[in-house]
């Protein structure tokens, strides 16, 4: 596009830019040209269609974006209720306290040891809500909505066990809140070879470990990665045991994986890393960092979705439109709108996990680096408007946009 120094706004091309004196964020000139400031934006593509609207990763001033940080200096391992209501992350890496938020009222709880876990030696990678959908759940089950929480948790980087906790009642501050241990189990693959060892080894934090739940067909899904180097899917067969149906506990080979995939090796055309999984009642959804290197050196982060009801191969999913990515940053970051109507870029502390679904468009949530707060966005917004210039010139300059 084209940018001309000085004069007026006769001649001006759509998406054109020029300098003027500034004059606010929007304006309209004598002639009827309409000027977008640099730096600002509208989603507004249906009174400006002529304008260049790019896809970018948004969290509106509508969606949810929380008050209060819900972690330290990189939260992680989040995990959100299947009905939006609850979030749960650790508060760094390799510590054992987490955070959670009730999102309904906007609050946050910190919490220094998950229950069951009393020194600084273990670690939380993941966390994940449990709904249960037996006919008679124990009693602290139905008091929180019929869940509870699990957490996927090393000590010392070894001995990965998924650990259960009952939670807060009610519908107050603290509810959805871990507070009671409810034992833990040793997940395995098939064959019975502990995920703490060879050739797995997933105990590390400050890599990615992740769980979501099917209530229906009672499957645990537990996705672990490291680095660019491995990646698998576990998924357990649950419907034969009290856990996640009526109760806490897993007996016999239920600590078994009955499905293992290397999404690794199914996805080295295509995924450079693997960084998060998460899910809704039908559905995966991967996010992943392309092999693909963007002109300044970046690598795009798309979402993958796979359907629950396939054989769960990469090659069973399609990237969603789009990626978690702002037009003009590297990385993966989010444009948020601010109540103030003012726009800022956040990056994302890691890959993004699926929230709820609005008018047939999936949303997600992730936490921002700068803020540490969480953020709901969904991804391949058409967004009118670019990032600010250089700082000398971000007053001044305008894209004519009608």
């Amino acid at each position: 596009m084209a940018i001309q120094l000085g004069g007026g706004s006769a001649g001006a091309e759509i998406n054109e830019y020029r300098w003027f004196p500034d004059r606010g964020t929007l304006w309209t000139g004598d002639n009827g040209f309409v000027w977008l400031k640099k730096g600002a934006r509208t989603f507004d593509t249906t009174t400006y269609p002529d304008a260049y609207a790019g896809p970018n990763a948004v969290s509106k001033s509508t969606d949810y974006q929380a008050a209060a940080a819900s972690g330290g200096s990189s939260p992680g391992g989040l995990g959100v209720s299947s009905d939006g209501a609850w979030a749960l992350n650790f508060t760094t890496f390799y510590n054992p306290g987490f955070y959670q938020t009730n999102i309904a009222t906007d609050t946050v709880t910190q919490t220094s040891y998950w229950p069951g876990v009393n020194s600084g030696y273990y670690y939380i990678l993941g966390t994940g809500y449990i709904k249960c959908n037996g006919s008679s759940p124990q009693s602290s089950i139905v008091n929180a909505n019929d869940y509870f929480a699990a957490a996927l948790i090393s000590y010392n980087n070894s001995d990965l066990r998924v650990y259960s906790s009952s939670l807060t009642g009610g519908s107050g501050t603290n509810a959805g809140l871990p507070n009671s241990n409810q034992g833990s189990w040793y997940p395995k693959d098939s064959s019975g070879t502990s995920l703490s060892a060879s050739p797995y080894s997933y105990t590390d934090s400050s890599q990615p470990a992740c769980m979501h739940w099917d209530p229906v067909n009672r499957r645990l899904y537990l996705f672990f990665s490291y680095t660019n180097n491995r990646a698998h899917l576990f998924v357990y067969h649950l419907s034969g045991y009290n856990w996640g149906n009526t109760g806490f506990s897993v007996s016999g080979n239920g600590d078994r994986a009955s499905v293992v995939i290397d999404w690794q090796s199914q996805s080295s055309s295509s995924a450079y890393s693997i960084e998060s999984m998460s899910g809704d009642s039908t559905h995966l959804y991967v996010s992943y960092f392309t092999v693909e290197v963007n002109s300044d050196g970046s690598r795009s982060l798309k979402i993958r979705k796979i359907p629950l009801s396939g054989n769960l191969s990469w090659a069973s999913g399609t990237d969603l439109a789009g990626e978690v990515g702002v037009s003009g940053s590297n990385g993966q970051s989010i444009l948020v709108q601010n109540s103030n109507g003012t726009f800022s870029v956040e990056n994302l502390e890691e890959g993004p996990r699926y929230y709820k679904t609005v008018n047939s468009v999936p949303k997600f949530l992730g936490h921002g680096t700068g803020t540490n707060a969480l953020r709901e966005f969904a991804i391949n917004v058409p967004t009118i408007g670019e990032d600010s210039p250089d700082y000398r010139q971000n007053t001044t300059q305008y894209q004519r946009i009608k």
